[in-house]
């Protein structure tokens, strides 16, 4: 089953390439669809983005205590707020 996931992921991938070589876009290094940025500034743009995510969640966490379905919203957040301070590091 896995080796059947990563050739079909192949193939779309291949075709993405195809299409965008057909849309004569400049020419730029997509991996899935992300551009590669160097080290320093992934670990920048993680920083401004992990002080954002958690002021927001601060500003908003009576709202999102307020019920189950925004609970579980705040604890993807906090999910993606740690993926963040991950990357920081």
């Amino acid at each position: 089953m896995g080796k059947i996931l990563i050739a079909s992921i192949i193939i779309i991938n291949h075709k993405f390439h195809r299409l965008l070589g057909r849309l004569r876009l400049p020419t730029v290094t997509f991996y899935f669809g992300f551009l590669a940025l160097p080290h320093g500034t992934t670990a920048a743009v993680a920083f401004i983005l992990s002080v954002g995510l958690f002021a927001g969640m601060q500003l908003y966490r009576h709202q999102l205590a307020s019920s189950g379905p925004l609970t579980i919203l705040g604890g993807a957040l906090g999910s993606v707020l740690f993926m963040f301070i991950l990357t920081v590091r």
